[in-house]
């Protein structure tokens, strides 16, 4: 569970600061009107960046010594965390995404996507794009369907069976989720509710331990 927490929180990172340097800027520029909302979205990235800093050391205490006061105090920094994520992906989906889908261009947005995965182990890809998948099942089929053949290929022959080896690891007793066939607002707004129910399932489990 711990080692999961901390590849979420480095693969947060890591989307937030690919947005910083390679997305507002450009965003600004291309498009003036979105100045504010970029202005919040740079302040909640602050905000995030804070709180994960804070969250750090009380992680790494509980996976070493599993005492139930840093779990405890854990939770509460994650719930912390949740909070403003909830409220800076909604803004982010409803005011910035459709304004950045008209201005930033595929290639650019591959680049941001690329920079964001390099935090991602390669052995770990396929499990946590299972995770994103069971995340946003109104998005899913929509992702999914967008990705590489070859990727597509290598999830269907051996990454959903990863995926549901951890998820049956991390949450024991629910039901492995499968993806939906509908699709829904776009897939970069899924990719980003993504990260909302993800955490969210983890901090739940954390309560129950």
């Amino acid at each position: 569970m711990g080692h999961y927490i901390a590849e979420i929180d480095a693969t947060l990172h890591t989307h937030h600061e690919s947005e910083d340097e390679l997305l507002w800027d450009r965003l600004e520029k291309r498009a003036p009107g979105c100045a504010l909302h970029v202005g919040q979205m740079r302040a909640h990235h602050a905000e995030v960046s804070r709180l994960l800093a804070k969250a750090a050391p009380l992680l790494t205490a509980w996976r070493a010594s599993a005492d139930p006061k840093y779990g405890a105090e854990l939770a509460d920094a994650y719930e912390e965390l949740l909070s403003v994520l909830k409220v800076h992906l909604r803004r982010e989906v409803v005011e910035v995404v459709p304004v950045a889908e008209k201005v930033i261009t595929a290639e650019e947005w591959k680049h941001l996507g690329d920079h964001s995965m390099d935090a991602i182990p390669k052995s770990r890809l396929l499990v946590q794009l299972g995770m994103m998948l069971a995340a946003s099942p109104g998005e899913s089929r929509q992702m999914f369907d967008e990705l590489p053949m070859p990727i597509r290929f290598m999830y269907r022959l051996v990454g959903r069976r990863q995926f549901e080896r951890q998820f049956r690891e991390l949450f024991p007793g629910r039901p492995v989720p499968r993806r939906s066939v509908s699709a829904g607002t776009g897939a970069r707004a899924g990719e980003a509710w993504a990260l909302i129910v993800t955490v969210s399932a983890v901090l739940d489990t954390q309560h129950d331990i």
